[in-house]
């Protein structure tokens, strides 16, 4: 993984609180893709990894996001 994805992966995705007006840092983008990775991969019945694996899978999917996101831009 490229220094400039670890870079994009570690930026944080903020959200609004209209309760209190405050901006709270949530997950990493990295995070997130891994986690929308993973929701995919046990959405597949095919899937038959056990939880390591599948995680594993979601984390390299994720970086692999990363990297074209980085290759993409202009």
């Amino acid at each position: 993984m490229t220094e400039e994805a670890k870079k994009l992966g570690r930026q944080a995705v903020s959200m609004y609180c209209q309760t209190d007006g405050m901006y709270y840092s949530l997950l990493s983008k990295r995070e997130i893709f891994a986690a929308m990775a993973m929701q995919g991969l046990l959405a597949d019945s095919m899937v038959t990894t056990d939880d390591t694996k599948t995680a594993k899978l979601a984390v390299i999917y994720a970086d692999a996001l990363l990297e074209a996101l980085i290759e993409s831009t202009p």
